[in-house]
């Protein structure tokens, strides 16, 4: 049985040019570790600081993320977004075109035997009050 593999709050887009592109590196280096070794991953939310869907342009910047993402999803790996605070226009792109599994609502999934309860934590402090309510709009 392969690994799975966790990461979340990376979002893409949040710094000059420099720093976003180490950033960048650093995530493709982990993506090649995930195609290798893994077998799911879980992007628990917030992996782009800002993503807005076009019906024909994908945010300039972003390819070789969304190549490296393809990629792992050709090589079998079991792909999964765990929506966070930062994702409220994240609609079909990542399962149409990406084949991930999206979810907007926290998840339970049983790995290797074991249930475990998915969640970006947004909201869960009770000073996140006008979150919750934005995320009701």
């Amino acid at each position: 049985m392969g690994k799975t593999f966790f990461f979340s709050d990376v979002h893409l887009g949040t710094y000059d040019a420099t720093a976003e592109a180490h950033k960048q590196r650093q995530l493709l280096a982990f993506l090649k570790h995930v195609s290798e070794n893994g077998e799911r991953l879980f992007i628990m939310g917030d992996l782009f600081d800002f993503w807005f869907e076009y019906r024909t342009v994908i945010p300039r910047g972003y390819m070789a993320v969304l190549g490296a993402l393809s990629q792992l999803k050709e090589n079998g790996i079991d792909l999964h977004y765990v929506a966070g605070n930062h994702d409220f226009w994240v609609r079909d792109f990542l399962t149409e075109e990406m084949g991930f599994n999206m979810h907007f609502d926290p998840i339970e999934y049983e790995i290797a035997g074991k249930r475990f309860f998915l969640h970006h934590g947004d909201g869960v402090a009770k000073f996140d009050k006008g979150y919750r309510l934005m995320k009701r709009v």
